[in-house]
């Protein structure tokens, strides 16, 4: 709780030693990602198996963005973030020869790093709210992967 209570205290007088630093026109933050996605499974070569929907693993993610107006109209925004997706698969599991088959509820994770450039271009303003259109570019780069479905690399 002491570490939360720091980390919020530097986070303040960052940001208050940033706005004194650059413009009114920058602004930066925290972003927290929280992602529910799930795998569906085809094999068109055996139609007759149908679709399989994997369940939904939820998992979390954060990062860290910067957002620059060059003018009235014209902004761009700069983010960096750690996300983690995956999907938990039921399976039948048994070991041969003639142990026990049984369900087992397994979890499969990657990892990744985002970087993002979005391009922003103000189409509607009012006092309280200004709507963008958005063009930009993200890459995502797989730093790890858990994946349990993957039976091959057990002994």
């Amino acid at each position: 709780m002491v570490s939360l209570i720091r980390l919020s205290l530097a986070f303040i007088a960052c940001h208050a030693v940033c706005g004194i630093v650059v413009s009114q026109s920058f602004d930066f933050g925290i972003n927290v990602i929280y992602n529910s996605s799930s795998h569906t499974n085809y094999d068109p070569t055996i139609p007759e198996d149908g679709t399989f929907q994997w369940n939904s693993l939820g998992t979390w993610g954060g990062g860290v963005y910067g957002f620059k107006d060059f003018s009235s109209k014209f902004g761009a925004n700069l983010s960096l973030n750690y996300q983690q997706k995956g999907y938990k698969e039921l399976a039948q599991v048994g070991y041969i020869p003639g142990g026990p088959i049984y369900d087992e509820n397994l979890r499969n994770t990657l990892d990744y790093l985002s970087l993002g450039l979005t391009l922003k271009y103000s189409i509607l303003e009012s006092r309280s709210l200004k709507t963008y259109l958005n063009i930009g570019l993200e890459n995502n780069f797989l730093i790890d992967y858990k994946i349990e479905s993957d039976f091959s690399s057990y002994k």
